[in-house]
């Protein structure tokens, strides 16, 4: 039986209360860190692929994580997902233009296939046994409170 996810609620709480507290104490949350043996491996940030990122919009905080990769000596990708993560693309940033990302695309997958890449950046092949779906449902905020990590 997997842990219960009670963090969300933690960070949550703080990230929207702290907007009161000022504009010149900023933050960012990374989306991912995906790490194997206690090594970070590669940082991403997460979009929809109805946002607007690569045209400038809400990216300081992907700039910041940038830099933490650069500086880190390691991969950062901004994954832009369909509403239900059937097709994702996978974007690499090259510099930046003021805001704006200069990207290139290096890679589109289907959730199996995505989900596979990420055994494969660890040099491990995906399990048998593991059944990933074609597409996620969505989980909605008023039933993450019974949601347990497995």
């Amino acid at each position: 039986m997997g842990r219960r996810e009670y963090s969300y609620s933690r960070d949550m709480t703080f990230h929207i209360n702290r907007r009161g507290y000022g504009k010149d104490i900023p933050a960012t949350d990374i989306d991912f860190v995906e790490y194997d043996n206690l090594e970070p491996v590669l940082i991403w940030e997460a979009k929809s692929d109805k946002s607007h990122w690569k045209q400038g919009r809400r990216t300081a905080s992907m700039i910041v994580q940038w830099k933490i990769a650069q500086r880190a000596n390691i991969k950062y990708r901004v994954i832009e997902n369909s509403d239900n993560w059937s097709v994702i693309r996978s974007y690499k940033i090259l510099g930046w233009d003021r805001m704006r990302p200069k990207v290139e695309q290096v890679g589109v997958y289907t959730l199996p296939e995505f989900i596979q890449a990420l055994y494969k950046i660890r040099g491990r092949e995906i399990p048998s046994w593991v059944n990933v779906p074609d597409e996620l449902e969505p989980i909605s905020f008023d039933a993450a409170p019974q949601l347990s990590l497995i």
